[in-house]
């Protein structure tokens, strides 16, 4: 789960700011490599907060296998990223076998859409 060229240094910006802005430089630097230290399940909310911030709206939802009285399993996840106030797209949005793998589209899609802004 990695973010890339100008998204990468939006987010190291965002992190600071949001996190650390009254820390000295060094202090931000040491707690950026605690950041990326920790495990995708826990940097992915501080992503999601992050492209809330820029308008891209991450949604996970999963999908039930299910009989006529309850749900009896998760059969996989599907994952949608978009623009804030934008029209969804013919695009097809993917569908995974787990939440860590849902995760990781979401993030990547994310990462994509934020690198083609201006």
């Amino acid at each position: 789960m990695k973010l890339t060229d100008k998204c990468k240094e939006d987010f190291e910006k965002w992190y600071a700011d949001t996190y650390y802005h009254k820390q000295r430089k060094t202090i931000q630097n040491l707690q950026r490599l605690v950041f990326d230290s920790l495990p995708d399940n826990q940097k992915y909310g501080v992503y999601v907060d992050f492209f809330d911030s820029v308008d891209i709206i991450i949604d996970i939802h999963p999908i039930f296998n299910y009989d006529m009285e309850k749900y009896t399993e998760v059969s996989s996840f599907i994952v949608w990223v978009r623009l804030l106030n934008t029209i969804e797209t013919d695009e097809e949005p993917p569908e995974t076998d787990t939440r860590p793998e849902a995760r990781e589209q979401a993030i990547k899609k994310a990462n994509e859409i934020k690198n083609k802004q201006l």
